[in-house]
């Protein structure tokens, strides 16, 4: 029978922990300065490269949030941020693979603005509307549209295939899901502590039960990042003797 109490027992990172999340630090210093790198000469004012880049440097600070929480021992965010932190990866991967899928990328903003639009114009819902906002929502919730074909939204799943980063998206994207980026039942484990065999209290504190794991899928992903990024702009390739 759970008991409705709260316990606060103190926990502390382990120290191995610790290095790893140094290291994991000194690799996003390392990409950062890699990132600076000018594109390809045919990719300069390429949108789709642009897009791409900005959504590489997203997937880092989404790294550094993530390594922060888990230092504090938010589990449950840490999981929200390492979840963002790869979704910015397939698509900024993708893009870098095929940078004319900005189109893709734009259509998926028109799709949830249209969204958004009209679920704001459904009655009831916003009632403080004013005629001019009514007026730009009503030209928004078209935004789904084309030529009278509705637009294919570019799936986070899809996006991932397009990078070749399914496995990622299985493990990581899909399992952060479950455990702690969503309000799943699996969620709620970081406020449980069993307090003797089959008694369980509600729990408010540090968590590291996951550090492991988040730690080491923070560093893949910048591992991935960095591989995409210097294959796009050719920074292993041997340099031909002049």
């Amino acid at each position: 029978m759970n008991q409705p109490s709260i316990q606060q027992t103190a926990r502390t990172l382990d120290p191995q922990h610790e290095a790893t999340i140094r290291q994991a630090r000194k690799a996003m210093e390392s990409a950062l300065s890699v990132s600076e790198a000018d594109p390809p000469e045919h990719l300069k004012n390429d949108k789709g490269w642009m897009a791409g880049h900005a959504l590489w440097l997203r997937t880092i600070s989404s790294c550094q949030a993530t390594l922060f929480l888990i230092e504090q021992g938010n589990a449950g965010p840490a999981w929200s941020t390492l979840r963002n932190a790869y979704e910015c990866l397939f698509y900024a991967c993708a893009l870098w693979k095929d940078p004319s899928k900005f189109a893709k990328l734009e259509d998926n903003s028109r799709i949830q603005m249209a969204k958004q639009a009209n679920g704001l114009l459904k009655p009831g819902v916003y009632d403080a509307m004013d005629a001019e906002t009514r007026t730009i929502l009503e030209a928004r919730s078209t935004g789904g549209w084309r030529d009278g074909v509705r637009l294919e939204e570019w799936s986070i799943f899809s996006a991932a295939e397009d990078a070749g980063m399914e496995y990622e998206y299985q493990m990581v994207f899909r399992g952060s899901s479950l455990v702690g980026a969503h309000a799943t039942e699996r969620s709620t484990d970081a406020h449980f502590v069993e307090v003797s065999e089959g008694v369980h209290s509600f729990y408010s504190g540090p968590r590291f039960d996951n550090a492991e794991f988040q730690i080491g899928w923070v560093s893949e992903a910048i591992v991935l990042g960095l591989q995409a990024f210097k294959a796009l702009h050719q920074l292993d390739q041997p340099h031909s003797p002049e």
